[in-house]
């Protein structure tokens, strides 16, 4: 069924709008169209992307210490770099200082960039706005690997990371690459004696590379950084129609509210605004909470969801959102032993809650479209995410204490999505009233804002 066709009627009486404001049914259903719409919005990429060639461009690999490398990497050479190397966190590879030295190596960089853009579904980027940053040469020998990580923002725009992987013969180090319940694997082994193969996957989905089993795998691995012109983002999609329409009855229906403000009052432990939530297929740091920043599925969504904010006087905003749930564990005696893992613990290494006896839901940080700071650290219902079960995967986090004399062992698992807000411009307001009560908002801007028109033309 058309889910348009479903639409709840918000557009009747002041009164009959009230009562469907307060059904809980009516926002449910709206949730639910809203969801199907978004979901239909989908990325021309992938969170990972990658190719293989059977020859290319030397990059002129240079090694303090040792000089000039060549293609292949012959075990001699791999060796010696080894030996000018240092141990990698994670895992049992080494990494080395390197440069390369080939000016014709910028222009292979550069189609291996403009190859990544497009399969990561970068599609408003211009190619020429990424920059490739040289991190390091990682080199695995027989036996290294890499444990399961997401990559930290390592330099100011960084949204992705990219590995080269250089002529080298070896055996195992494939990379699996996951998000969201699907994994994708980069597999280096076959093409490895003469051929280069790269791979590039957006910095917050989690990858390990799996043992070596023989020979040594040898990467360059570099930093995508991005950081956008004014006209970045102009694509518009045809759910826009869907997304007004849907928009449209519930900011009217707020709008025409008479209590809307005194509902928001009498729940004190809520400490934002009425809004919708929607949770983004990527997570963001602080440092990247950002429209510019967005990454593929998420910056398509974001740009017909805001053109149809704009037009239903709705404001917009980006929040990194925490839910934290603690309850009691088995105690397990070969929790942190011989082997790693105890009993009660899954393939992921987090417990399970045998019962749940606190649990808490906040906005950590809420910034505004351009990028200034809106709100932090406010409590808000579930059942303003438009998401169903949320939060019934795998945690992000988690903190654990073993059996004291006083209680039993418990943990805290954490959930860290971020998402996006939409608010009424009626109550938007009310996170500039959050920051002044925490003396961190503007007294002056809020003072403008809260003016009526005839005030705002006396003196």
């Amino acid at each position: 069924m058309d889910p348009m066709k479903r639409i709840i009627d918000l557009t009747g009486s002041a009164s009959e709008n009230d009562a469907s404001v307060r059904k809980q049914e009516d926002l449910s259903e709206l949730k639910e169209n809203l969801l199907y719409t978004m979901a239909e919005i989908k990325s021309s990429g992938s969170f990972m992307t990658q190719k293989s060639l059977a020859s290319g461009v030397i990059p002129g690999l240079h090694v303090p210490g040792i000089g000039a490398i060549g293609l292949p990497i012959s075990t001699e050479n791999a060796k010696a770099m080894i030996q000018s190397s240092w141990m990698s966190p994670y895992g049992k590879g080494t990494e080395t200082l390197v440069n390369e030295s080939n000016p014709r190596w910028e222009t292979q960089l550069n189609i291996f960039r403009d190859q990544a853009v497009t399969g990561l579904g970068l599609t408003t980027a211009k190619p020429e706005e990424v920059k490739m940053e040289l991190y390091k040469l990682l080199i695995y020998e027989e036996g290294a690997f890499f444990l399961p990580h997401q990559d930290s923002e390592k330099a100011d725009g960084m949204f992705a990371t990219l590995v080269i992987s250089l002529p080298s013969k070896h055996e195992g180090g494939e990379v699996i690459v996951s998000h969201k319940g699907e994994s994708l694997k980069f597999e280096t082994g076959s093409n490895s004696e003469y051929g280069f193969s790269w791979a590039a996957w957006y910095a917050d989905v989690m990858h390990e590379v799996k043992p070596v089993r023989s020979g040594y795998r040898i990467v360059l691995v570099y930093n995508l950084i991005h950081h956008p012109s004014a006209a970045l983002i102009k694509f518009r999609g045809d759910k826009i129609g869907s997304l007004n329409r849907l928009l449209s009855a519930w900011t009217l229906a707020f709008e025409n509210s008479t209590h809307r403000l005194e509902i928001w009052h009498d729940q004190v432990e809520v400490n934002c605004p009425a809004t919708l939530v929607y949770l983004l297929d990527h997570q963001y740091s602080i440092a990247e909470l950002s429209v510019a920043r967005l990454k593929g599925v998420d910056r398509q969504r974001f740009v017909q969801l805001q053109a149809a904010c704009l037009k239903n006087n709705c404001d917009i905003y980006l929040a990194n959102i925490e839910k934290s749930v603690k309850g009691g564990v088995e105690d397990d005696e070969y929790y942190g032993g011989y082997y790693g893992r105890g009993r009660h613990l899954d393939d992921n290494g987090f417990h399970t809650l045998e019962d749940v006896y606190e649990d808490s839901l906040e906005l950590l940080h809420v910034v505004d479209m351009q990028g200034a700071a809106a709100g932090k650290n406010l409590p808000f219902p579930e059942t303003m995410i438009i998401q169903n079960d949320a939060f019934n995967g795998e945690p992000d986090d988690e903190d654990f204490e073993g059996f004291t004399g006083n209680e039993g062992s418990h943990a805290t698992h954490f959930f860290r999505p971020t998402g996006l807000l939409i608010v009424p411009k009626a109550v938007s307001f009310l996170f500039e009233v959050e920051l002044l009560k925490e003396d961190q908002g503007d007294t002056k801007q809020y003072d403008a804002r809260m003016r009526t028109p005839a005030d705002a033309t006396i003196g």
